[in-house]
């Protein structure tokens, strides 16, 4: 009999791969499909659970588009198919668990979520590896991995029922690095490490997660012109849930899509103070593009990257270049905003950190300053290059040319004080 305690993840890896490769092959009307309604569902995580009560009904026009982008556009493989299921299903599971939570505890409303630190952007800039650091500090509060994929039970909860969300958690993102080829090298998960943000915001059907993992560019074009405040909604009371009955921290919170709803983001935490992470576009789209591709391609058939590569590219160009007025027209001065290099948080954390405490005005402890992770600079090991995109860096530069004359350019005026090392 097979033991898969004794497979290793290599072996895992290619068996997945070769079943994806060999349904693929199939024609078109013997796939898998996403077979799915979206009311089935409902019902299914409803009679699971035992509850009935997903909460405010605002979500449930974003879950009814993704269910059928979903059925008509991911082009789902086999593995796919299954992986889309379960997690639309453990998403709905959550929603039913915490509104228990919250009927159970109204007190949780009142939890106090109190000028957060929000790292906004930009992708693939270091924002998780500054998330991670800010983490270190036990007066920080991050949300973990674990808390967000197994949340339940946390009212009352003790360290034995944490430890076996944790472990649960673990295998979770095992079996997902192996879905995805490995993904670990590229971008790192781990069941006691933070997560960002948009993966909370997924439990509300309203998160560009769907996007990056699915190939739903017309589901995400959609959501992207329609207000998403009731994600966020959702993220504070998630929050809320977390802190209840432990001690008030000081939350230190990240997603670079917090750059596509500013607004959003805002109306919600109006108190919140913002740190962004500016990078060349010549060096963090191509490895954008390489991530989501590796991601999308792990659970569709089609894996033509042009599409993709626009789309990203449009998404970004038209948020970057839009960004200097939008912060602006939000009142986000100085004491708002916090600009930060690419090079200086990797090359420098210590220093990184030291700023944005003065900021704050928090104290940097020693304790911190001297933790190994923070005595060497950070260099990624996964690379991608323009030539991969089919685009030359002067033409990636004409398109970004606003964002980079305010944000990277050493050359140009100050007046808006966003200038930060080349």
């Amino acid at each position: 009999m097979l033991n898969l305690n004794r497979l290793t993840n290599s072996a895992v890896t290619a068996g997945l791969q070769v079943v994806k490769k060999s349904t693929a092959r199939l024609p078109a009307r013997l796939r898998p499909r996403f077979s799915e309604s979206s009311e089935n569902l409902l019902e299914l995580a409803s009679k699971a659970s035992g509850l009935d009560d997903f909460g405010d009904p605002e979500f449930l026009p974003h879950y009814h588009s993704l269910i059928e982008a979903f059925r008509k556009e991911a082009e789902l493989n086999v593995c796919g198919v299954a992986a889309a299921k379960r997690d639309v299903l453990n998403l709905l599971s959550g929603r039913l668990r915490l509104q228990e939570q919250l009927t159970s505890y109204p007190e949780i409303h009142e939890e106090p979520i109190e000028q957060p630190l929000i790292i906004i952007g930009l992708p693939r800039a270091a924002t998780t590896y500054l998330h991670g650091l800010l983490a270190l500090d036990a007066a920080n509060r991050a949300p973990r991995n674990w808390e967000i994929m197994c949340p339940f039970p946390r009212p009352g909860s003790n360290a034995r029922t944490d430890r076996a969300n944790i472990g649960k958690a673990a295998r979770g993102l095992w079996f997902f690095h192996r879905l995805t080829g490995n993904l670990h090298g590229k971008h790192r998960l781990a069941a006691r490490s933070p997560q960002e943000d948009i993966v909370i915001m997924s439990y509300a059907f309203q998160s560009i997660r769907f996007d990056s993992v699915y190939r739903l560019p017309q589901f995400q074009a959609q959501q992207e012109k329609l207000d998403n405040t009731q994600a966020y909604r959702w993220h504070k009371k998630f929050l809320q849930h977390l802190q209840f009955g432990r001690p008030v921290k000081r939350w230190v919170l990240k997603a670079p899509a917090h750059l596509l709803s500013l607004e959003s983001l805002l109306r919600v935490y109006p108190d919140a103070r913002l740190v962004q992470i500016n990078r060349d576009p010549a060096e963090f789209l191509p490895s954008l593009i390489g991530l989501t591709a590796t991601m999308q391609s792990s659970f569709s058939i089609t894996r033509a990257r042009e599409p993709l590569i626009h789309q990203v590219i449009s998404r970004w160009q038209n948020t970057l270049n839009e960004l200097t007025a939008k912060r602006s027209r939000l009142g986000l001065s100085d004491n708002r905003i916090l600009d930060l290099s690419y090079r200086e948080v990797t090359d420098k954390p210590i220093a990184t950190l030291e700023k944005i405490y003065s900021w704050m005005g928090w104290e940097l402890s020693g304790d911190i300053k001297n933790t190994p992770v923070l005595q060497q600079s950070k260099r990624y090991t996964f690379q991608h290059s323009l030539s991969e995109i089919g685009i030359e860096v002067d033409d990636l530069h004409e398109r970004f040319s606003d964002y980079i004359k305010t944000y990277l350019d050493s050359s140009c005026s100050s007046t808006g004080k966003h200038l930060v090392e080349r």
